[in-house]
């Protein structure tokens, strides 16, 4: 009897210590997705200068996340085509096609991280609009943490 309730524990301890990770929609750390084509950055670079924090892969595609000014303490910032306030982030992508897309989406945030001197954000599936157009509009999501 003991070695059957011992058994049945330990069964019942190994389905508990698993997680099942029920998220699909995460988005790997430094990758970021344009229209359902996901990139994996090669480096993430911040630069105090134009205040943003910039991702490149071995294709020379990126994306930018501008701010008003570098974060220097963890926070949600708005997402906005024009970054003017210290809580907003412009979110940009260009592709080595020479495509080049601009934060549309209102209303959703970013979830920003500092630690230490490095940044990190996370973006939402927001739209973008294709630089000078009106009808050429493409979903992004982001996951980015400065690597130097």
């Amino acid at each position: 009897m003991k070695k059957i309730l011992l058994a049945t524990a330990a069964v019942a301890l190994m389905f508990t210590a698993c997680k099942k990770d029920d998220d699909k929609n995460t988005t790997p750390a430094n990758t970021w997705t344009v229209n359902g084509t996901t990139y994996t950055a090669t480096s993430v670079t911040a630069n105090s200068t134009a205040n943003s924090l910039t991702a490149i892969d071995a294709a020379n595609n990126t994306i930018s996340c501008v701010f008003t000014k570098m974060p220097t303490s963890s926070g949600t910032y708005k997402i906005v085509e024009s970054a003017s306030a210290s809580d907003e982030v412009t979110i940009g992508s260009t592709l080595a096609t020479s495509s080049i897309y601009l934060s549309k989406t209102e209303g959703k945030t970013a979830e920003v991280t500092v630690n230490g001197t490095k940044v990190s954000i996370k973006v939402p599936e927001i739209w973008a609009m294709k630089a000078a157009s009106t009808t050429d509009s493409v979903k992004i999501t982001a996951d980015l943490t400065q690597t130097n």
